[in-house]
């Protein structure tokens, strides 16, 4: 008698053992939105190391696998890596969806509000109404409202700005972000800018205002 147990025991043994994995995984990777199939994305069977591509439709396939529990890792270059677990019972067919539009980005504004005065730095706004005031004046009267700034008069129109006591090629001009040239000027010139085609005029002193140019030593 124990002798027939000892047999059915290996015969049962030798029967699990010897199980066929002939089982077939078919599987198709679309986009979650459209369902429009996804080529190029790499499947991997985890712990097996078995892998395979999807097709130009999206659909992939393992063969030879054993009935049981797998789980496949799918990563494709637009989408984020997602992991499956399926269960194999014969021949089997999955359908997984993968996030497609990680590349497409909405409007992005970036909205800062930096103080105008630093402690290596001051920029002071000319108002509207004291832009209107200097209409008829030229660009260095109506900067003498500004504190630190002052004027060198060498003629009746002839209006220099000075900053901190320096002017000349010590100060840079911009206007509409154009580097004025003809700020080179001598005795008997002065900046050619008209106040009144400007909503804006500001000055900047200090060592913020080398940002605009090696020799805006006084201010821009």
């Amino acid at each position: 008698m124990k002798y027939y147990l000892y047999v059915f025991a290996i015969l049962c043994s030798t029967i699990i053992y010897a199980q066929d994995c002939n089982s077939i995984l078919l599987g198709e990777i679309v986009d979650f939105h459209d369902n429009s199939p996804l080529s190029g994305a790499t499947i991997n069977i985890t712990g097996k190391g078995f892998s395979t591509v999807s097709q130009q439709n999206g659909k992939f396939s393992f063969k030879e696998l054993c009935d049981g529990v797998v789980e496949l890792e799918i990563s494709h270059p637009e989408c984020t890596t997602k992991f499956v677990t399926l269960t194999i019972n014969g021949d089997t067919y999955s359908e997984i969806r993968l996030e497609h539009h990680l590349e497409e980005l909405k409007e992005v504004k970036v909205v800062g509000d930096v103080p105008k005065n630093t402690n290596s730095a001051q920029e002071n706004i000319l108002s509207v109404k004291d832009i209107e005031r200097s209409s008829g004046n030229s660009l260095g009267d109506a900067l003498k409202k500004i504190a630190g700034v002052s004027t060198l008069n060498t003629g009746g129109n002839i209006v220099k700005p000075v900053i901190q006591g320096l002017n000349g090629s010590r100060i840079l001009i911009l206007n509409n972000n154009v580097r004025m040239q003809d700020m080179e000027w001598g005795e008997e010139h002065a900046p050619n800018v008209d106040v009144n085609a400007n909503q804006n005029i500001s000055v900047i002193k200090g060592a913020a205002a080398i940002e605009y140019g090696g020799d805006a030593i006084a201010g821009v």
